[in-house]
């Protein structure tokens, strides 16, 4: 069973009237989607360029060690 759900399909899986929030967006709260139509538009629309999110690390720092496992033991008790 696959856990991909494919844009053609999943909609017979929703109601026609619905809530679908993304209380964890990186960006800003967006409103609640609340049909099927509004899932269909988010999901298979391009994002828009400007709110597009780019991460990329900094500040990164490497703290090198002689032991390959980072200082754990192979027979430490776990904590």
């Amino acid at each position: 069973m696959s856990a991909t759900v494919h844009t053609k399909t999943w909609p017979t899986y929703t109601p026609e009237q619905t809530r679908v929030t993304h209380p964890f967006h990186p960006l800003e709260t967006p409103p609640p989607l609340r049909s099927r139509s509004k899932l269909h538009e988010h999901f298979t629309a391009p994002p828009p360029v400007a709110r597009t999110l780019n991460r990329k690390p900094v500040d990164v720092t490497i703290h090198e060690t002689a032991d390959p496992e980072g200082g754990r033991r192979p027979d430490a008790t776990p904590g």
